[in-house]
């Protein structure tokens, strides 16, 4: 942290969810992005013991939310990276980091449903599969 009140960069990492397909994780940042105007970025090609691949959305202000694609570890790691500079009016710059009142995963992001990974029984949710939750496109059926 520093006492330059002209900028302040916080930064916390290591939500971690389970691993979907990379092509579908890729799909959906990238239609978020589109929709709220946001930039978009992408590495596809593998890199590490764990096969890592990331996509990544930001802002102007160099607010950034990156998801780690970890193949080898079989799961997606969520950091983000504030970009924005504190009101020096509301927040008092010697008071430790931990104490600075960040923002809940609900208010980041809205938009996010939030499931147990495991159920009471400690069985993964079968709606974190890649073959389960909402489909999109046309489907035929009798």
């Amino acid at each position: 942290m520093t006492k330059d009140t002209t900028d302040m960069d916080i930064d916390w990492m290591m939500m971690v969810i389970p691993a979907i397909d990379y092509e579908d994780l890729r799909r959906i940042v990238w239609e978020g992005a589109q929709r709220n105007g946001f930039a978009y970025s992408a590495t596809p090609d593998y890199s590490g013991k764990n096969n890592r691949r990331s996509v990544a959305v930001g802002d102007e202000d160099g607010t950034l939310v990156a998801f780690t694609h970890l193949e080898g570890s079989g799961f997606i790691n969520i950091s983000f990276h504030s970009g924005c500079m504190l009101p020096t009016h509301t927040y008092d710059l010697d008071t430790p980091y931990k104490q600075l009142p960040l923002p809940s995963v609900e208010e980041m992001f809205p938009n996010l449903r939030i499931v147990d990974a495991f159920d009471e029984n400690s069985n993964l949710n079968p709606e974190l599969s890649s073959q389960s939750g909402p489909q999109s496109g046309t489907q035929s059926g009798s």
